[in-house]
């Protein structure tokens, strides 16, 4: 039979409620290694939580640079230098009468517009920048950050972390993670689609 933990001393929920702080690391590892658990290598069942929300941006374990197909820096408007506003649709029509052209990679930029219209029958879509690398809005909330170094040390586990591509567009995730450096595997029950940010 598992064992039941409870949540450490120091946790209260309000903290979810307060706004952007500096997780407390040090103190949820410390409570972690007190809360007298076994490791989880020694479980018989094994269980994969995924988080959805818990990024101060966007839902979903963005990672993005300055330079993405999704971003209105990856296009422009080779008449007037516009660049496209975030929520505007790049189409097939769009590219190919040159409304807009890509910055960087126009070959390869042409052909997902492409395919992202003719096989998943979707619009690029401009997002607004968000999750850059090393801003506030790239970080994990406080409150999950403790949560996972909590059960980190309290269960002699290293986290596994699935963030999105820092390439142009996401990538599809395979379905079957192996955990690098172990014998476990875990079914991943979510994918992420380029250009949906």
């Amino acid at each position: 039979m598992a064992q039941q933990a409870t949540a450490p001393a120091l946790f209260d929920v309000q903290d979810a409620f307060k706004g952007a702080y500096a997780p407390r690391i040090q103190a949820f590892i410390e409570a972690g290694q007190q809360a007298g658990l076994t490791a989880s290598e020694n479980d018989s069942e094994k269980i994969a939580v995924i988080l959805v929300d818990y990024q101060h941006d966007f839902v979903d374990p963005d990672t993005h640079l300055p330079f993405q197909i999704f971003y209105s820096s990856w296009w422009e408007n080779p008449q007037t230098g516009e660049r496209p506003q975030p929520f505007t649709p790049i189409t097939l029509d769009d590219v190919t009468s040159k409304r807009w052209v890509p910055a960087l990679q126009p070959d390869w930029s042409v052909q997902y517009v492409h395919q992202l219209q003719e096989q998943a029958k979707k619009e690029l879509m401009i997002w607004p920048y968000h999750t850059m690398e090393g801003t506030l809005g790239h970080m994990l909330v406080a409150p999950i950050s403790e949560a996972i170094a909590w059960h980190s040390a309290a269960r002699h586990t290293q986290p596994t972390y699935i963030v999105n591509s820092l390439a142009q567009c996401g990538q599809a995730y395979p379905t079957n993670l192996h955990r690098q450096g172990t014998n476990r595997s875990y079914r991943v029950l979510w994918h992420f689609w380029c250009g949906s940010a």
